[in-house]
């Protein structure tokens, strides 16, 4: 039986997530040149449209994306735009931010940023595969963002990419998906609620110095 402490816990993250999104739509700051977002697709959008689905979580269908300009699914898990889209509209970057995936993304689409993220991951290496099938783990998203860095000096050269990378501003959403999905499978002789959100922020310090590997970064970058 769950414990009744972990069902508190999921409450209040809920109503944190909550709290997240309304301080985002309302988010104010120096121009930027780019936006690019990772991980769990909440306030993202998703490239796992564009990928072979074969597992649970997956929004191809509607009423996703019937808010959307257009009308139809576009990888997002809502009914129009998510957050990094109204942030990347307030900075006057771009309406929308597609979905590195997206095969019919274009070069100058990375210019000013494109979404990594994948619905179902999560900072725990066990949360992608608790569900079954092949949801990209964050590590994935990384390598995706490694691709898209090469791709992007390949298209405006490296001292123009550079520039571009140290004029970014990169959004990582995590945790949801670990609490809902990963935490109950774990043995609770390894983990309760507040051991496992303890272990969550040394997975989170880990991937945030992967992701400043001078191997990606050549520049210093401004993160949210």
């Amino acid at each position: 039986m769950v414990d009744p402490l972990y069902w508190i816990g999921v409450a209040r993250y809920l109503v944190s997530i909550l709290n997240s999104f309304a301080y985002l739509v309302r988010f104010r700051c120096a121009y930027s040149s780019a936006s690019k977002s990772m991980e769990g697709s909440l306030g993202f959008c998703s490239y796992q449209l564009f990928i072979v689905l074969r597992y649970k979580c997956r929004c191809n269908f509607p009423l996703y994306g019937k808010d959307f300009p257009g009308g139809v699914a576009t990888g997002r898990w809502s009914n129009g735009k998510v957050p990094t889209d109204f942030i990347a509209e307030v900075l006057g970057v771009k309406d929308t931010v597609p979905a590195s995936g997206d095969p019919g993304l274009k070069d100058q689409d990375l210019l000013t940023g494109v979404g990594f993220a994948s619905g179902g991951s999560g900072l725990d290496p066990h949360t992608a595969a608790v569900q079954g099938g092949s949801i990209p783990s964050i590590e994935a998203q990384l390598d995706t963002f490694k691709q898209y860095v090469v791709r992007l000096k390949g298209v405006v050269g490296e001292d123009r990419a550079n520039q571009i990378i140290s004029n970014s501003l990169a959004l990582v959403s995590s945790g949801n998906n670990d609490i809902m999905f990963a935490l109950p499978s774990q043995s609770s002789q390894l983990f309760n609620l507040f051991t496992y959100t303890d272990q969550m922020a040394v997975w989170a310090s880990q991937f945030t110095k992967d992701l400043y590997d001078p191997q990606i970064w050549s520049v210093e970058s401004r993160f949210l």
